[in-house]
């Protein structure tokens, strides 16, 4: 039982402040040149800290780690035997984050199950520590501090010392899901006001298309899952109508600014050159079709179960990543653990709508999850995030627990 608790400590000692480290990282690189790999060697020591702990707990969830981390290893392995060194550079990074992603589900279930006050008190903390260093982080742009989103067209959007500006996005989402969820049912409407204007203003300001969608809904539908039972309400009916009149309002405003603003110039460019289908893919549906072209039943059946590899991609489009997660991940480590993602993505989804009125989290985790699917199928860097897999199981392991409002903070000291 002490070393069980020894491993949790340490465990924690790293999910706390890891969006810190992550940030620190970043600093290192591009401000002293030294690539020290701190959040690398950080999460591969929780990984392997986690694993214990599943072990030690003997938790239900250690099977189907364990099945999906041996199938990826085996596909790792075809694929060096096939290609030699490039495949590991390529493909071994993709493996350790979707295997931590995986394990770190894990983790958050089963802690929230064995420790659910002291797991609430810690994950609360991870979260908003790591929302208050991103908002800090993006703000530094406006500073010339930090590194563009985009640094080749321009130096458009801000993402402060974080390397991956789409792997940025997709942890701003589950963040700003779990506070504006915090905000509006603990606070004020004016403190939530505020709260939504700055989760917009970070949003447009990071300037990926996925997160500038995200922010300027994410604002309004939160407020709307969480008046659910009340949608007949003379008050949330006039909250409802306010909104839709803000949102309107809102659109109308940043048309007539988007060009003066970089990030708007760059979406009012991609409007008029592409369609609609080729400017929300980006180009990845283009380079899709090429890869469903090229592969065939004439490759056999070991690259369908194994994965066909990046140097196969890479051949095909001219780059390791198609960046659509259920593709790469298929075309990486072959079609089960792709297909295992798919179906435990929805079934989250289910889940979190199946816990919709007891569990007091689950209104954010289903507006997170959801964002979060349908932007790993459009613009990656989801599954695949090295920075995601952290905040996404706290924030679930939070909606699994059942309490239809969180206890007190008098009742937390008194278990604790």
């Amino acid at each position: 039982m002490r070393v069980s608790k020894d491993i949790t400590t340490l465990c924690w000692l790293i999910i706390i402040p890891y969006v810190v480290f992550d940030a620190l990282n970043g600093f290192f690189v591009q401000e002293v040149g030294i690539n020290i790999g701190l959040s690398l060697v950080l999460k591969m020591l929780l990984l392997f800290f986690s694993l214990l702990y599943l072990l030690k707990r003997g938790s239900v969830y250690l099977f189907f780690v364990i099945i999906f981390a041996i199938h990826i290893a085996i596909s790792l392995t075809y694929s060096v035997a096939q290609d030699g060194y490039v495949a590991l550079t390529n493909e071994l990074p993709f493996a350790l984050k979707v295997i931590l992603l995986v394990v770190m589900y894990a983790f958050a279930m089963s802690y929230a199950k064995q420790e659910p006050l002291l797991f609430i008190k810690r994950a609360k903390l991870c979260l908003n520590l790591g929302f208050w260093v991103v908002v800090f982080n993006v703000m530094l742009g406006y500073f010339n501090i930090g590194y563009y989103t985009y640094p080749n067209e321009g130096g458009i959007g801000f993402k402060g010392f974080f390397v991956a500006g789409n792997e940025l996005s997709a942890l701003f989402i589950v963040l700003s899901c779990f506070r504006l969820h915090d905000i509006w049912n603990v606070f004020s409407l004016k403190k939530y006001i505020i709260n939504a204007l700055l989760v917009l203003l970070i949003g447009l300001s990071i300037g990926t298309k996925s997160v500038i969608l995200f922010s300027l809904l994410v604002i309004f539908v939160i407020p709307f899952f969480n008046l659910r039972k009340k949608i007949i309400s003379f008050k949330a009916f006039a909250l409802i109508m306010i909104a839709l009149v803000l949102m309107v309002t809102i659109l109308f405003f940043l048309y007539n600014w988007l060009d003066t603003f970089r990030v708007g110039q760059r979406l009012l460019f991609k409007f008029s050159k592409f369609s609609i289908l080729d400017m929300v893919f980006s180009g990845r549906n283009v380079w899709a079709a090429q890869v469903f072209e090229r592969i065939s039943d004439a490759d056999g059946i070991t690259p369908l179960f194994l994965g066909y590899g990046s140097v196969t991609l890479e051949g095909i489009i001219g780059k390791a990543s198609l960046e659509i997660d259920p593709i790469d991940i298929f075309l990486y480590f072959g079609i089960v653990p792709a297909a295992l993602l798919i179906v435990w993505a929805f079934f989250i989804i289910v889940l979190n709508v199946r816990n919709l009125n007891e569990n007091y989290y689950a209104p954010s985790a289903l507006v997170a999850n959801f964002a979060l699917l349908m932007f790993a199928c459009i613009a990656g860097h989801v599954w695949t995030s090295g920075m995601l897999g952290i905040a996404w199981a706290l924030l679930n392991g939070l909606a699994a627990l059942q309490f239809k409002q969180l206890p007190t903070k008098k009742i937390t000291r008194e278990i604790i």
